[in-house]
């Protein structure tokens, strides 16, 4: 692979693996830590979807499997992948004005079904296959705090449900303490930014989650 003739495709493949790389081993060490407690009371931050395409959704059904055994295990862990770009981002601030909360600080949470997706975002609701089904670990949801400040987040739910209805926000793993952890991360600055942003681009972060 040299610079000069290797196609953009293959580093960003490149690029996507090393996120989930330095996103699971992290995952491990605390996974192996003396205090079980430790692993659930980390946020774990990704910058992008949660999502393998191609030869690498290969991984997305042992993924799934890992996280729906630590919820049985009762050491959930807690997981998100923010969009700063591209289609959701797009489809978010072209509904975020009509949306509520109209003053700062509150909150308003529509977490997106699979049908939702298809016929208002996609514009495709007639398509055979489950949506995300061989690709996608996190669900889409939208995040506004107050004017201006809304958020593209993916949240794993575990397991994968065929409902076109799936899924709801108790489906997704954690969301009340993730969404207690949240305001201490939005930028001011950075419309749709979290703090890690203000350092500069970012692929993995890690920090202390806050309870509901």
């Amino acid at each position: 692979m040299q610079e000069d003739s290797a196609p953009d495709s293959v580093a960003s493949a490149y690029m996507l693996v090393m996120e989930h790389l330095m996103l699971f081993t992290a995952i491990r060490v605390l996974w192996e830590h003396s205090d079980k407690s430790l692993l659930s009371d980390t946020l774990f931050i990704k910058d992008g979807p949660l999502t393998l395409r191609s030869q690498y959704s290969k991984i997305v059904p042992q993924l799934r499997n890992f996280l729906e055994h630590t919820k049985k295990q009762d050491r959930p862990i807690h997981i998100i992948g923010q969009e700063k770009s591209g289609v959701f981002h797009d489809h978010l601030n072209s509904i975020a004005n009509f949306a509520e909360p109209k003053e700062q600080d509150a909150l308003y949470l529509p977490v997106l079904s699979h049908e939702y997706v298809r016929r208002e975002v996609y514009r495709a609701p007639d398509l055979k296959n489950p949506y995300g089904k061989r690709t996608n670990w996190g669900e889409k949801l939208y995040v506004k705090f107050g004017p201006g400040t809304q958020l593209v987040l993916n949240i794993p739910p575990g397991a994968y449900d065929e409902n076109p209805k799936f899924p709801l926000g108790k489906d997704l793993i954690g969301l009340g303490r993730i969404l207690a952890t949240l305001p201490g991360l939005i930028s001011r600055k950075h419309e749709g930014g979290s703090l890690p942003n203000r350092a500069g681009q970012w692929y993995c972060v890690i920090i202390e989650l806050s309870f509901s």
